[in-house]
């Protein structure tokens, strides 16, 4: 049987949310059915490594602009050479480059995929998305939050978007948490706080360091843990410096695999102020049986059950979050009820095999109208 041809059009296949669903696409659907390639605009990656030595098709492509047509054409042309049946485009210049191109190859079916609530689109930026949704078989949104962007902001016919929640493959589920030393990143006999970001200004770290500043003088032993990188780091820092909370809190950059972390976890903390759709280290902090602190922002609050499953607090409000700390750093019976509430709602809603199994319906849907 022939296989299906499907290209994943991508910037950079860097550490980050929407890569991990790439990747999660790449690596779980059938080889049997599928043969999947992965092709970066401007440049690779960690990610990008690792799939090519799982033996996934990765092309580099070296196109940072749509503003040169040379872009459009050189992709057109490379995909006319290998006649794909599916493009599938991430991010707005991959989506804007890739459509386009696909439309100019004669591709049977183009989808795009919106990974979060952009809602500092230019007039300029929200054209090109409504006319590029005319060439679109289908828009996944990764959240309702991120649909009701598209629709409402973006202009873009509801009848062309479905919704698919990003999925999570986490090697343990459920509230256990392993704390003998294996781990030379955690105290075991302290409360560990994580929380798993770019340091970027929407993710809101400052806020968080702000939060602790509130509560360094609780009586509880407690560990802050900060995962990831970016251009904030140095700003953040010193802010860390600053409020003299360098005894407690801890920069541990980019982790490829951060389960070894959440298992040595009390408490998840994502305190996001401006986009988010639908954050992949909350899925998995709650596959591990975390609860979750997190800001009432995107579509966390279609994954966080406030009171339930975990906390939700309002963007930008470090008081909030600070009063968010203080009842779970207290109360770990409270603690384990929402890791083991939430470990419960990955399950039925989250897992990389209900995403996968949605991801080939969508293509299967397709495909089908093209015949």
């Amino acid at each position: 049987m022939k296989k299906i041809i499907v290209v994943h059009l991508v910037e950079t296949l860097k550490i980050g949310g929407l890569e991990r669903v790439v990747a999660t696409i790449a690596k779980g659907l059938s080889a049997d059915k599928y043969r999947i390639q992965v092709w970066c605009a401007v440049s690779g990656g960690s990610i990008a490594d690792d799939l090519q030595a799982q033996g996934i098709e990765v092309k580099i492509l070296g196109i940072s602009s749509y503003y040169n047509p040379v872009g459009f054409f050189r992709l057109a042309r490379m995909l006319r050479s290998i006649k794909p049946d599916i493009v599938h485009t991430h991010t707005y210049f991959t989506n804007t480059l890739g459509r386009i191109a696909a439309k100019l190859a004669g591709v049977p079916v183009i989808i795009a995929h919106v990974h979060s609530t952009y809602w500092v689109y230019s007039k300029r930026n929200l054209f090109i998305e409504k006319i590029l949704s005319r060439l679109t078989d289908r828009i996944i949104c990764c959240s309702n939050a991120v649909k009701e962007f598209v629709v409402s902001f973006e202009g873009i016919n509801s009848a062309k978007t479905v919704i698919i929640y990003n999925g999570v493959q986490a090697e343990v589920t459920g509230p256990n948490r392993t704390k003998t030393g294996k781990n030379p990143d955690v105290d075991a006999h302290d409360v560990v706080i994580v929380t798993v970001a770019s340091l970027f200004p929407h993710k809101g770290h400052r806020y968080f360091i702000e939060a602790l500043n509130m509560i360094k003088k609780d009586e509880s032993a407690k560990q802050y843990l900060i995962v990831g990188d970016g251009p904030l780091r140095g700003t953040l820092e010193e802010q860390v410096r600053i409020a003299g909370l360098e005894h407690i809190v801890r920069f541990l950059g980019e982790k490829k695999d951060v389960g070894e972390i959440l298992l040595s976890a009390d408490i998840f903390v994502l305190p996001s102020c401006e986009i988010e759709g639908l954050s992949m280290s909350v899925l998995e902090a709650m596959a591990y049986g975390k609860p979750v602190i997190a800001t009432a922002i995107g579509g966390i609050p279609e994954a966080i059950d406030d009171g339930v499953t975990g906390i939700l607090v309002p963007p930008h409000d470090s008081t909030a979050l600070a009063g968010a700390l203080r009842v779970l750093l207290h109360d770990r019976a409270k603690r384990e009820s929402m890791g083991r509430a939430g470990a419960r709602r990955f399950a039925l809603d989250f897992s990389a095999e209900k995403f996968l199994h949605k991801v080939d319906s969508l293509y299967n849907e397709c495909l089908t109208k093209t015949l």
